[in-house]
Formats: C-alpha cells, structure tokens, sequence
C-alpha cells in the first residue's frame, strides 16, 4: 500500500495526486491510498470523490492527531458515507507519535465507537493498535464492531502477544503493516518476528496476508508452511 499524507499542520503533505501519479507509473503493484484533511480541504467528501474517479484509489488514510480532528467529527461523516459507498477501507492513525506539534487527544479510539455504529458497513482499520495508550480500546473495539480492524504496524512484533494477549482468538482482526520508512529494520524481519509468535499457521496466514486481502479485495493465500515462513504476496 502506497499512502498520501495531508497533514500540512504537522507530519507533511504528500498530496493524493502525487500518489496516483506514481501508482500509474507502475501498474498493479502499488495500492495507493488516499488522504483528506477537513481542515484545508473545503469539501473532502467531493474531492475524494474525484480521487475515486481517477483511480485506482483503494482506501482512505486519516491521521486525527496529526490534523486534528477527532475520528467521529460530523465533517468526516460525509467522508465515511463516499468510502462505504465504494467499498474501500478507512485506515487512521491511532496510537502515539513522536511527531512535532501531534495531540494525542483526537487519535483516542474510543471516538471510533460512534463511526462503527453509524456506518456499520464501513471497514475501519486502527493503524498502530493504539501503539503506547489504547492497546486494550482496540482490541475491545475489534471485538465489538464486526467492521473494526488492528493495524500492527508501528508496533514491536515481538511483543504483539504482550499488547495483544487474545490476539490468537482475535487473529480475523489484525492486518500485518511496514509502517516503512519510519520502521527500526526490514519488513522480512518484522514478518519474520510474528511468524514465530508460536500462532497457528492459519492465524499467521490471516495476520500477514488474508485479512488485508479481504480488506483490499485481492486474492487470498495458502497459509504459510511452517513458524518462519515469511509473507506471502505483501
């Protein structure tokens, strides 16, 4: 997944466009995501639209504490309805961050409670897991809401049995992410580290690969031979 980032307060702007630019250089290999900010953006709804409509947009990021706005704010609801419409999936960022100027207070998951309710058909994605704060708000959240899902990206993989200790039961949930280029080492090793979690292989399987390719409507995968076996199709 290749994604925007407009958040011109603080972490950066990359700009949708420049996304989908890049994604045509390179045809089916890149899934690009598109990003919105509320904020500077008079009508998010529409332009995401017209991302929609010059393509392949294959989901929408958000990054409440970098552009601060809460997740259940009426101006995303608009936003919400485009993404539900479309069958793509909201990915946020939830979790802490080093990032200068970022407040914590708008990436608290419970405010997604309201947006898994009101847009029960809307496939939502936690990025980071509530990384720091909210690891037990996600997993509750993930177990609540049939739409709700756990991005471990950002996160120690190691320790996901740690922040995550009904992660086994709750393995329909997670989806593997790099969180590349801010990531400590390579995407191999961090795909490595949760296939030798001691998980089932067809938990490890739904983790790195099938609960993503269900998200983004891609082919599904076999699950992978053994504990070190590493992702397959990402």
């Amino acid at each position: 997944m290749l994604l925007a980032e407009h958040c011109p307060a603080t972490s950066g702007n990359v700009r949708t466009e420049t996304v989908l630019a890049l994604a045509r250089e390179v045809p089916d290999f890149y899934l690009p995501f598109a990003s919105i900010d509320p904020n500077t953006d008079p009508q998010p709804a529409r332009l995401l639209r017209r991302y929609l409509d010059e393509g392949p947009v294959r989901g929408l990021k958000l990054y409440p504490s970098y552009q601060f706005v809460y997740p259940n704010d009426r101006r995303l609801y608009p936003v919400y309805e485009v993404c539900a419409e479309a069958g793509i999936p909201v990915l946020l960022h939830i979790g802490s961050s080093v990032i200068p100027g970022t407040r914590l207070k708008y990436c608290d998951p419970i405010h997604l409670d309201d947006v898994a309710v009101d847009f029960p058909e809307l496939t939502i994605v936690m990025a980071h897991g509530g990384r720091g704060l909210w690891y037990d708000t996600c997993a509750l959240l993930a177990r609540q809401h049939p739409n709700v899902y756990i991005d471990v990206a950002g996160l120690v993989p190691g320790r996901l049995l740690e922040f995550f200790p009904d992660l086994p039961r709750l393995a329909d949930k997670f989806v593997f992410g790099s969180d590349w280029p801010a990531m400590p080492k390579s995407v191999a090793h961090n795909a490595r580290a949760i296939a030798e979690l001691g998980l089932s292989p067809e938990a490890t399987a739904k983790i790195l690969y099938d609960n993503a390719a269900r998200i983004l409507r891609l082919a599904p995968t076999d699950p992978p031979a053994g504990p070190t076996a590493g992702p397959q199709g990402r």
